[in-house]
């Protein structure tokens, strides 16, 4: 809806330039024509930057899932270890 809207305006701009006599219209298309090759460049870089940012996300987003998976046993070994040292952590600070 937006670009039909842009599109009505700078069709409504182009016809009355080119029902403008002489030099003033090739100067009001010249000038329409600049303006959109400014809004072209700036739609450029942003599609550029979010592509890379898309992409940037992506590769995060291979790295996270070619990494090995934590398994229920990993975790186990681990919480196991956590205790065991809370428990080392405790005789300790009873020697103290």
């Amino acid at each position: 809806e937006q670009l039909y809207i842009e599109r009505s305006a700078r069709l409504r701009e182009m016809r009355e330039a080119s029902q403008q006599d002489g030099e003033g219209s090739a100067e009001a298309m010249l000038k329409m024509l600049r303006s959109e090759v400014h809004k072209g460049r700036s739609a450029l870089v942003r599609v550029q930057k979010e592509s890379d940012e898309k992409l940037m996300r992506l590769r995060e987003i291979d790295a996270a899932l070619s990494d090995p998976p934590v398994t229920k046993g990993d975790i186990d070994g681990m919480e196991g270890e956590i205790g065991q040292m809370q428990g080392e952590i405790q005789a300790i600070e009873q020697k103290i």
